[in-house]
This record gives C-alpha cells, sequence and structure tokens, in this order.
C-alpha cells in the first residue's frame, strides 16, 4: 500500500459539505470494523454499500468481522427512514423505508438460519472444525481457499453467540452441544 500523506480518515457523523448537498458517514461495523454507508442529504439517499440485501447474508467471515457488530448495524440501517438506499451488490437501489425493512428482514433472517442449521448440527458435540466442515455459509460444491476460514470464523461467532444466549453449551474442551 502506498502511503497517502494527503488522505484523511472519517468517522462516525463526519458530515462532507458539497454544496447544496452533505454526504454523513454513518459507520455499520461487522462486514469489516471501518464498513461504512453514507447518508445523503437533501435527496434522502442511504448507501449501505455491503449491507447487501442479497439471499447470500449477511457476511461477517473475515478476520476483523463481527457477527455482534453486523446484527447492531442492520438495527441502525433500520433507524434511518428515508426516501432510496442504495447497495454495493445487486440489489441496487430500494425505494422507500417499508421496502427497505423488508427487504433487510429477510436479509438478516439468514443469521437466523444459520443459527437453526447450527443448533440441528449441534445434537451431539461437535467441535468448531466440524461444523465449519458441515458448512453455515457455502453450499457443498463452493470450493477454494478461502471457504474453511470464513466457515470457521462463522462458526465461532455463532457457537459464542449461542452460548451467551444458553442456547449452546461446551461439553468438553472444544465440543459444543446445543442445550
Amino acid at each position: 500500500m502506498r502511503d497517502r500523506p494527503d488522505a484523511t480518515g472519517f468517522e462516525d457523523g463526519t458530515v462532507f459539505d458539497l454544496g447544496g448537498r452533505t454526504v454523513t458517514v454513518v459507520h455499520l461495523p461487522g462486514h469489516t470494523p471501518g464498513h461504512s454507508g453514507f447518508l445523503i442529504e437533501p435527496d434522502g439517499f442511504l448507501f449501505v454499500a455491503d449491507i447487501d440485501l442479497t439471499s447470500f447474508g449477511p457476511y461477517y467471515g473475515d478476520v476483523g468481522s463481527s457477527l455482534t457488530d453486523f446484527e447492531a448495524s442492520l438495527r441502525r440501517c433500520r433507524e434511518i427512514g428515508v426516501r432510496w438506499y442504495g447497495t454495493a451488490h445487486q440489489k441496487g437501489v430500494i425505494e422507500g423505508a417499508g421496502e427497505f425493512a423488508g427487504r433487510l428482514d429477510a436479509f438478516a433472517g439468514v443469521v437466523a438460519k444459520r443459527d437453526a442449521t447450527l443448533l440441528a448440527f449441534l445434537d451431539e458435540p461437535r467441535t468448531v472444525e466440524e461444523i465449519a466442515e458441515h458448512r453455515l455459509v457455502y453450499r457443498p460444491h463452493v470450493e477454494g481457499p478461502h471457504v474453511e476460514p470464513v466457515e470457521r470464523r462463522t462458526a465461532a461467532q455463532h457457537v459464542s453467540r449461542l452460548i451467551g444466549a444458553g442456547r449452546v453449551t461446551e461439553v468438553e474442551q472444544g465440543r459444543f452441544r446445543a442445550t
């Protein structure tokens, strides 16, 4: 990466005045720690970037990703009522807060489906590696060097969250079971 001494960072709430329009940074961590959206006024447009509303669902499988933060970011997006919402992938522009909320519900529902898949799989004690092999994110035919690490990080986040909710327990070192 090249050094850019002329580059300046920004944080949640930073407002860029473009003369007749403002762009406000909306920090939406989870996908990555610094993931942000941009609220453009007076147009009433919220660019939600990688909260892409696809049927694949939320992606929080990178090293710095956080399921907890992603879910908080989804709640934050729901609170911002604007005329249009734009995604970075596939869905493009969605008109209306009601339409956006419905699509956001379906997108967030993928997390609940992953939880349900995991809980059913944990009918007997399993390791995170076994969960990763079972797959919560990618379909069985998907191959590549990214698949195993993403599945492992995703599984670990779900296990941790479900332990916190009292729905999974560690029955022996590194082996987990649904309660």
